[in-house]
């Protein structure tokens, strides 16, 4: 049925699923409105920390990393994408992030010995990370894990930051390289107060790997953040 269900929307005009305002053009992957959005508003970039977070982190505001690259802000259209390719497996917007990633990301990537993916509950960035791997011949090391899934939406930030300490750790059975000259990029899907990724890289340096070594990849961050 969704094989039926993809090749009919290949054919036959329907709802764009970004907005779900606007009709698409078939074989479209977004309506004309949002693709002339995004194409201006989304393009991998490296945030520039100590003028564009407004707010520091509980740990001292130190940062455990290197740089820190994005595709977007947190806004209606992204939002969409987001949601749809994260929390209701939408094969047409994972596709989406994904080529965008691989048609912007090569100098970004060239340099990445090893790509991380952030755990999770969904299985979004696995499989995103799985693709870029693929794409840009670079190995996948899965060592971070969760204890239990974590409800740091309801928490403030002081006890968001405590339960991502307590509940993030990495695999006891996990070897890392000690090369000094090797990269790691960590990705995960969203930027909101910097704890977790701030915390996974902590982990890292912890292991004995310099903050200069490890870089970080978000898909969006949240627009409080924005200079």
């Amino acid at each position: 049925m969704k094989v039926l269900h993809h090749l009919l929307n290949s054919l036959l005009p329907y709802d764009c699923p970004c907005c779900e305002n606007n009709v698409m053009e078939p074989f479209a992957t977004l309506c004309q409105e949002c693709t002339n959005y995004f194409e201006k508003h989304l393009y991998l970039q490296n945030i520039n920390l100590a003028h564009s977070l407004n707010k520091p982190l509980i740990d001292k505001r130190e940062f455990y990393f290197h740089h820190l690259f994005y595709i977007g802000y947190y806004n209606f259209r992204e939002k969409s994408v987001f949601q749809k390719a994260k929390f209701h497996n939408d094969v047409v917007m994972q596709n989406f992030l994904i080529s965008f990633l691989k048609q912007n990301g090569q100098g970004y990537f060239q340099n990445i010995n090893y790509l991380i993916p952030a755990p999770s509950s969904k299985d979004l960035i696995y499989f995103i990370t799985q693709k870029l791997a693929k794409h840009y011949k670079i190995p996948v090391i899965n060592i971070f894990k969760k204890n239990k899934k974590q409800q740091s939406k309801t928490l403030d930030q002081f006890s968001r930051y405590r339960e991502i300490q307590n509940n993030i750790m990495l695999k006891n059975n996990k070897k890392i390289s000690m090369n000094c000259n090797e990269k790691f990029l960590i990705i995960d899907d969203l930027w909101t107060t910097g704890a977790t990724m701030n915390h996974l890289c902590k982990l890292l340096v912890n292991y004995g790997i310099s903050h200069s070594q490890i870089n970080c990849l978000v898909l969006f961050i949240r627009p409080k953040i924005q200079e």
